[in-house]
């Protein structure tokens, strides 16, 4: 697991759970409560309805009228109390940064093959400039989260083909790879993310493209180049930096054990 401090954020609780399933920022919290869509019980900030749905449906609304998140999408994303937890309740994409919920993401590693079958490169995509988060950062090929109404392999299939125009005929060698739990802070929120990585080896002849539009360009990188591309970390999203260090040491690994 990756953590990194939640200062600044307000935990959120269910009264039936000990651990927080959420983290606030101070003032939201204060705001919730003062409006009454959040309780404090012994200290602690819950939701404490019967109502889940209803409750952060309202707590979401509150934050777009405040100016405190992008309006809303439209978009349900399942709430669970821990990352491998039941769905209690959905949520519009866009509160759940801003409530520090629990989201499942999937990052698609495009590792391109010479005419041995041999690794030579890795695709990643460059963020589109106008993204809310991490704008022009580098990116793994594939990355999004899963929506309540997806499985894990349906959001895979959707986001391959919305960010690097790979339908379901190039995901015949997709291979499950690595699960990594992550917890950070950024600008729109507290992050607990559950990464799902997977690798897709791909042929030379092969050039992404993007349908969304989320993304603006692609880069393939030579693995010798990748270290170096690796200590900039700054230079990717977060979550996407954690995911290609686990590729790297991963095929590190593979290196080591035929030698």
């Amino acid at each position: 697991m990756t953590d990194q401090r939640s200062g600044g954020f307000r935990p959120l609780h269910l009264p039936s759970f000990d651990a927080p399933f959420g983290y606030l920022p101070v003032g939201s919290a204060s705001l919730l409560v003062e409006a009454g869509v959040l309780d404090v019980e012994g200290g602690r900030l819950v939701v404490s309805g019967t109502n889940l749905d209803a409750q952060l449906a309202d707590a979401s609304a509150l934050l777009v009228s405040e100016g405190l998140i992008q309006p809303l999408r439209g978009e349900l994303m399942p709430v669970r109390a821990t990352s491998r937890g039941p769905v209690l309740c959905r949520i519009d994409r866009s509160a759940m940064r801003h409530l520090g919920l629990w989201a499942t993401k999937v990052h698609v590693h495009g590792l391109v093959e010479d005419e041995k079958g041999r690794l030579a490169g890795l695709w990643l995509s460059r963020r589109s400039a106008a993204a809310s988060h991490a704008p022009g950062c580098l990116d793994t090929l594939v990355a999004g989260g899963q929506a309540a109404s997806e499985t894990e392999q349906e959001t895979v299939v959707k986001e391959a083909w919305e960010e690097a125009g790979l339908n379901e005929g190039r995901l015949a060698r997709l291979v499950r790879r690595t699960e990594i739990e992550l917890h950070y802070a950024s600008d729109q929120g507290f992050h607990q993310e559950r990464i799902l990585t997977y690798d897709l080896a791909l042929p030379q002849d092969f050039h992404p493209r993007c349908v969304d539009g989320e993304i603006e360009a692609f880069e393939l990188i030579a693995f010798e180049a990748l270290g170096d591309l690796l200590r900039a970390s700054d230079a990717f999203k977060y979550a996407s930096w954690i995911a290609t260090m686990d590729l790297a040491e991963r095929l590190r690994a593979g290196e080591r054990g035929k030698s």
